[in-house]
């Protein structure tokens, strides 16, 4: 227990420790903070600005059904120039295994459409793009994708012939 004499002491002296504490000036010692805008440039985030409206890209929520259609923004439309896969079909490697490449296929366009993909609809009919690839090609080229019937845009039927060539997506020789 403290002595009567330390008690005393502490309450003459506390007060003038308080008052020179809240004379002191407060600084700020928060990191300032920085983003890098490029290689080895850093900029204060405050002096950031937002990018104009037009800068924007516009994020579209894409939902693949089953029988290949797209729902774009709750717009039902195909993707033009071809068509998925039937889920239900069944893909057999020169060996003579089995596979369910039709679910692959599914998978792989869900896998495809989830990020990044922006498309303009024109009726029943979409064009869709990831970054500077079409989307048709991309996925006929890998294999997943069946052209359209009565579709001759050259592009894609290179690409679905690469597929085949390369044994790609459904015409893997082994089960991918």
């Amino acid at each position: 227990m403290m002595s009567r004499a330390v008690l005393v002491l502490i309450a003459l002296l506390a007060p003038a420790s308080f008052a020179a504490a809240e004379e002191a000036p407060i600084r700020n010692i928060s990191p300032r903070i920085t983003v890098p805008v490029g290689p080895g440039n850093w900029v204060d985030y405050e002096k950031l600005k937002p990018p104009p409206e037009a800068a924007r890209i516009k994020l579209q929520q894409i939902k693949v059904l089953r029988d290949g259609r797209l729902v774009i923004d709750s717009t039902v439309s195909s993707l033009e120039g071809i068509r998925l896969i039937e889920p239900k079909r069944i893909c057999e490697t020169p060996l003579n295994r089995k596979w369910a490449c039709g679910v692959r296929a599914f998978m792989a366009w869900r896998a495809y459409f989830s990020k990044g993909v922006s498309c303009d609809v024109e009726g029943e009919r979409a064009s869709c793009r990831k970054g500077n690839e079409d989307a048709g090609v991309t996925l006929l080229a890998g294999g997943w994708a069946e052209p359209a019937s009565g579709d001759n845009n050259e592009a894609r039927r290179s690409a679905f012939q690469s597929a085949q060539d390369r044994h790609f997506g459904i015409f893997a020789s082994v089960i991918p």
